[in-house]
């Protein structure tokens, strides 16, 4: 009797949606390539953690990633199913702190690194937050200007 195909992570659609592959999104997230590539195939459960990053970053709403039974539903902010254009809207609120003037761009990234470093002090994470930036710093990913 041939095997019922195996549905496929919502993560994998998602991954489609962007238009890029396990590496980029591995990389966007912080994760490996092998544990998107293990989640998608249903190796690992997607941790509530990833699922919150893969929100943060694209809008498209975790408890559809979290869902185990391989039927989630990929949703956007307002509950309907999740699109490429609701991406780019995503992209466009999120990237709009990055414009503007130098004294406006300053105050916002230093709300959002205060709100970062918040959230990290409450989690028991601060330390590891500071190595990770003094480490994208040292490898060029950042670069300090006086």
């Amino acid at each position: 009797m041939p095997r019922p195909a195996a549905t496929a992570h919502p993560l994998r659609a998602l991954r489609q949606i962007l238009g890029v592959s396990q590496r980029a999104l591995a990389h966007m997230v912080g994760l490996s390539s092998h544990t998107v590539l293990s989640v998608e195939n249903g190796r690992l459960a997607m941790s509530e953690r990833f699922a919150r990053r893969i929100e943060a970053l694209t809008g498209a709403k975790a408890h559809g990633l979290l869902d185990r039974s391989g039927g989630g539903k990929l949703l956007n902010q307002r509950g309907k199913r999740y699109t490429r254009a609701d991406y780019e809207e995503w992209l466009s609120r999120v990237a709009s702190p990055l414009h503007g003037s130098p004294d406006q761009l300053a105050a916002n990234v230093h709300a959002q690194l205060t709100g970062l470093f918040r959230d990290a002090e409450a989690q028991g994470t601060l330390a590891l937050v500071y190595h990770r930036i003094i480490e994208a710093v040292a490898e060029g990913q950042v670069r300090v200007r006086q």
